[in-house]
């Protein structure tokens, strides 16, 4: 029996609940995850695919549209490769939520290597572990991280390159290398790379922990793509129209998939913050349109709880989402 001749609601029971637009089933194309962001250069290359805003001022520190996102991720996949970096080997990030972490996961994937995102708020012995657990070739990290990103890199032996997140150029440690001197560049990635989606690693993404260490489970490129497309036909986005407020960290699944990946592949706009402030959020959701906020329920408590924050015009939000854990019914 295929898929295709058992997808009634008797063989599926949940079918009845799900939402009258979609599908029954998705056919997933055979692309590496870089496709998520180069599919929408045809149609979107000039509208702003990253808006990176202070978290307390609200000010706008960059902005990138869809082709400077894809020639930034473009320059890193070469700056990469001549730094060593090849097929199958593993790059480490340790950055906040920023067009940086954007461009280090596409430009990893399209310099074939797969990354391994370590959590901003870890502490040294935690990211120190799940770097050597990788077997990371290089690690990625902000300026302000530089000194604890330095002693670690050290201690395993790999290089550093370092990134300003939104404070501006700081001066580099002795044997670092510059985020811009790599992407500020006319180099393209190396055109001969062959990605196997089914195969190949995409990301090293690593567990919390509750049974002990944290363990390393491993995502491909396709496992990348049909969980974006699965996301994004769910909560039927609008392609080049949705507005996304993205404030949880994209070092871990849900804000990789559902505040970095789901968006890009829809064509929206991404409102990037470091960190979740209940009345900035809902003052960028007014003063921006914001079509989409994906959030944890603690957010949406904070939300709910603050008087200023209730008091701006939300009403152009078309969908929340929520995850990590139970959302109170009477939130």
């Amino acid at each position: 029996m295929t898929f295709k001749e058992d997808i009634s609601h008797e063989s599926r029971p949940w079918f009845r609940s799900w939402p009258g637009h979609l599908p029954r089933h998705l056919t997933y194309p055979d692309v590496p995850a870089w496709w998520i962001l180069e599919r929408n250069l045809e149609r979107f290359a000039d509208r702003d695919a990253v808006l990176f805003l202070d978290h307390e001022t609200r000010t706008e520190l960059d902005r990138l549209t869809y082709r400077e996102l894809w020639d930034r991720a473009n320059a890193l996949a070469a700056g990469l490769h001549d730094l060593g970096i090849r097929k199958g080997d593993r790059v480490g990030t340790l950055i906040p939520n920023s067009p940086a972490i954007i461009t280090s996961y596409y430009g990893i994937w399209m310099a074939g290597a797969a990354i391994t995102p370590c959590n901003a708020l870890a502490s040294k012995k935690e990211f120190t572990h799940q770097l050597r657990d990788a077997g990371a070739k290089i690690l990625i990290a902000a300026q302000e991280m530089a000194d604890t990103a330095v002693a670690v890199a050290g201690s395993l032996g790999i290089p550093v390159v370092l990134a300003p997140v939104g404070e501006g150029n700081m001066a580099l440690p002795t044997g670092a290398i510059r985020f811009e001197d790599l992407i500020h560049t006319d180099r393209k990635r190396p055109a001969d790379m062959v990605i196997d989606p089914p195969n190949d690693m995409a990301v090293l993404l690593y567990t919390g922990g509750t049974t002990g260490e944290p363990k390393g489970a491993v995502l491909t490129h396709r496992n990348i793509v049909a969980n974006t497309m699965q996301f994004a036909e769910w909560y039927a986005l609008d392609p080049g129209r949705e507005v996304f407020v993205c404030t949880i960290p994209m070092s871990h699944s849900g804000g990789m998939s559902g505040v970095m990946n789901v968006p890009l592949y829809s064509g929206a706009t991404l409102i990037v913050l470091r960190r979740f402030l209940a009345e900035t959020v809902a003052t960028i959701i007014e003063q921006y349109r914001a079509t989409r906020f994906f959030g944890v329920p603690t957010m949406f408590v904070a939300l709910l709880g603050s008087e200023k924050a209730r008091s701006r015009d939300m009403t152009s939000l078309k969908a929340c989402r929520t995850n990590a854990s139970p959302l109170p019914v009477a939130v």
